[in-house]
């Protein structure tokens, strides 16, 4: 999908080259460290993958400050509920936990890893394009709508839903959601 990949991750028997022939690169430090010495920016993406809080937190503490354009987490919504409220205690606002997309990855319904792995490079391919696709968005259509099409057309997200009876074609733009 043409991301430049760098792992961060201070354990030395998971950063291996071995386990990641693909990478850029693999900074073997702390995360919050790592991540401050790369200077996130809005063509940067942050999933934390690593289920645990001493790592994590510090790294999502990190990159939800930082002008990353995605940060992503891995966990259950009873982990993110508790991470979340950890966070808030560390001083992070409403605003930049908002920008928490937890748990990471599109909803598609995998359990394998490697799908799990594909619904999280598909969440990374549509912040990507679709810049004002929030996670908010994608369950209010999931919990509330029944997606029944959805296209990418540049900054537009156009989604087909059913909702009741009715099929409504909405439009995500920019600055808010309309039916069409």
């Amino acid at each position: 999908a043409g991301f430049d990949i760098t792992i961060v991750d201070p354990r030395s028997a998971f950063a291996t080259p071995e386990r990641f022939p693909t990478v850029s690169a693999i900074i073997k430090r702390w995360p919050a460290e790592a991540l401050t010495a790369l200077d996130l920016d809005e063509a940067s993406y942050v999933a934390v993958l690593s289920h645990d809080p001493k790592l994590d937190d510090p790294a999502l503490r990190t990159a939800l400050v930082s002008r990353a354009k995605y940060v992503g987490v891995l966990g259950s919504k009873r982990a993110n509920t508790q991470r979340l409220e950890r966070l808030k205690e560390d001083g992070l606002s409403d605003d930049q936990l908002a920008r928490l997309h937890a748990p990471i990855g599109l909803p598609l319904g995998g359990r394998s890893a490697a799908e799990i792995a594909v619904s999280i490079l598909a969440e990374l391919v549509q912040a990507r394009h679709a810049e004002g696709a929030t996670k908010a968005l994608q369950e209010q259509l999931l919990t509330k709508d029944v997606p029944i099409a959805a296209a990418v057309l540049g900054r537009d997200v156009r989604v087909a839903v059913l909702k009741g009876r009715q099929n409504y074609l909405c439009r995500h733009a920019l600055h808010g959601f309309e039916l069409l």
